[in-house]
């Protein structure tokens, strides 16, 4: 997540050295494209994209999965969600989505088994019917 902060301050503050507030308060955007390609930074057109890239991935995937993973009992339900926005992510930049997947397919989902996957049901988001579904599955299993 680090990464994610720093790759959102030096875009969003990547032009801030070369103007103060007053200039920017007296200027409408229209009159200062002829200094928007400079940056305090000294980033080139193919950096400026790949920090996009990156920033668009944080604020519409990682965000929301960071904060809920402070929860144990949301961990199994936030995981399925965010592998599910990482697949819906595909259709915005299949290349991130791809990569994202193979780490957390690799790294994070190793700890998730039936006796983890049961701190699903003391977790509030987790609709009771979704809960009764899980109970039947269980039964299910144990019959068997």
């Amino acid at each position: 997540m680090v990464k994610g902060i720093y790759s959102l301050l030096i875009y969003m503050f990547r032009y801030v050295g070369f103007f103060t507030s007053h200039s920017l308060l007296c200027f409408p955007r229209s009159t200062l494209p002829h200094i928007s390609h400079r940056s305090q930074f000294n980033i080139d057109g193919n950096l400026e994209k790949a920090l996009l890239e990156v920033n668009l991935f944080t604020v519409r995937c990682y965000i929301q999965h960071w904060y809920v993973t402070q929860v144990p009992q949301a961990a199994p339900g936030s995981d399925q969600s965010f592998v599910k926005a990482l697949v819906k992510y595909k259709e915005v930049n299949s290349a991130v989505a791809e990569k994202a997947l193979d780490k957390v397919g690799r790294h994070y989902l190793w700890y998730l088994s039936e006796e983890m996957v049961s701190l699903a049901f003391f977790d509030d988001e987790v609709p009771l019917e979704t809960k009764r579904l899980m109970v039947k599955s269980l039964s299910v299993n144990i019959k068997q």
